[in-house]
């Protein structure tokens, strides 16, 4: 889950410091594509930026709230248009994240563009370009970040493990069809496409960065034999960013800071250090690595097979993983060295995406429940499976109630209407 640093596979997840070495080649497969989609979020400026959005929405909710009397308000809260600027980040953000559903048999037969305008007015953003695939049939799908991500993700698994299985033609294989398109001599090495979508993914519009970079590529004859240069190509060209020229590390690196400082918002309190711990280590990780090697995702595949990885092995010392919620819905989290449970709260992404779905959606039970069950301090009651906001008063307070009583909702209760 974007956003909040959480993935779910279909498989039981095993507990321990040798984890990895009983899976099967399958769930290998399975865990690989999902780190990588961690990485992509903690290192890309649409992984930063979806997490901005996020954020964005949950402090304007909040806020919004503190204008109801308190006692009861209703959920799911409906917002004023555009209040605090959420329907324009959430409109840009949606529309270049393209669609998700999943499509077999799709054969592309032509790519259009379609220029669609932003109804909210600023200063940086009039028109946005949505990249349409055609099929020969089934439905048109708008190729965005997420196809991007899948098409990269799956290309990676692929090359660096031996459990893959044949997934849906959208997403997972949308890049290569439209390079195959566009450009096929360029999809002749794979790592280029990889590089392609990697760079495409540091900008507001990666579908139109990436369809209109290969059109670019083909006139010009641009087919290098050292993948890198793709990547190197995108690091020395300058381009916009909320009006100012910048080119692509520093404009990752204002994004990256933003982002961090918007993020530790959430518990903004000198106590909340272990949460504050998260943010740093992962924002500050994924800059870090674009910075010193602008290839790493590159050098990923080219260590080959995952398990002996020395670069994915590396990753998860430093980084650890998401919190992984398996297929008996345990929760799990690998930490990375020198942290325990606590003094990195990692916990508290997953229950701030909790209290979003009950502000946004309307839910009113706490999905983290499996979570709690395992914790010797957390009492999992009634409460938690239809008023988990409740708790806020308790003696110990679990991730959930911790939130709302922070960010002083404590007499506040939502009612489902």
């Amino acid at each position: 889950m974007p956003a909040f640093f959480r993935m779910e596979v279909n498989f039981p997840f095993p507990s321990g410091n040798d984890w990895s070495g009983r899976l099967s080649e399958k769930d290998v497969s399975v865990f690989t594509h999902e780190y990588i989609h961690f990485l992509q979020d903690i290192s890309t400026y649409v992984g930063l930026n979806n997490a901005y959005v996020y954020s964005e929405q949950i402090h304007g909710y909040v806020s919004y709230i503190y204008n109801f009397p308190k006692g009861e308000f209703s959920i799911p809260v409906i917002l004023p248009s555009n209040y605090g600027n959420i329907d324009l980040n959430k409109f840009v953000n949606t529309k270049c994240i393209g669609d998700f559903n999943e499509q077999n048999n799709f054969f592309l037969t032509k790519i259009k563009k379609r220029y669609i305008k932003v109804p909210y007015g600023n200063p940086y953003v009039k028109y946005l370009t949505q990249i349409i695939l055609v099929p020969a049939k089934g439905s048109k799908v708008e190729f965005g970040a997420r196809a991007i991500m899948e098409s990269m993700a799956y290309l990676m698994e692929r090359m660096i493990t031996v459990g893959s299985t044949t997934p849906s033609d959208f997403p997972y294989l949308s890049a290569e069809m439209v390079v195959n398109e566009i450009y096929p001599e360029f999809g002749n090495d794979k790592l280029r496409i990889i590089a392609l979508c990697d760079c495409s993914l540091q900008f507001s519009e990666p579908g139109k960065i990436f369809v209109q970079s290969l059109e670019i590529f083909k006139r010009e004859g641009f087919l290098p034999k050292d993948p890198n240069v793709v990547i190197d190509h995108f690091y020395k060209t300058p381009f916009n960013q909320m009006g100012q020229d910048r080119n692509m590390a520093d404009g990752l690196i204002l994004q990256g800071l933003s982002v961090g400082e918007r993020l530790k918002l959430y518990m903004n309190h000198p106590s909340f250090r272990p949460f504050h711990n998260v943010i740093h280590k992962l924002i500050g990780f994924g800059l870090r690595e674009r910075l010193i090697n602008r290839y790493f995702m590159l050098d990923i595949v080219r260590n080959g097979y995952v398990l002996s990885n020395k670069i994915m092995r590396r990753y998860i010392r430093e980084v650890g993983t998401p919190i992984i919620k398996d297929h008996n819905s345990n929760y799990w989290e690998v930490p990375p060295i020198g942290y325990t449970q606590e003094n990195y709260w990692l916990e508290y992404f997953p229950a701030i995406e909790q209290v979003y779905n009950c502000l946004s959606e309307g839910q009113d039970i706490c999905d983290l429940i499996p979570w709690c069950e395992k914790s010797p301090k957390t009492v999992v009651d009634d409460r938690c499976y239809m008023k988990p906001w409740t708790r806020c008063n308790d003696k110990y307070l679990c991730p959930y109630a911790m939130l709302w009583r922070h960010w002083n909702l404590s007499n506040y209760k939502p009612k489902i209407t």
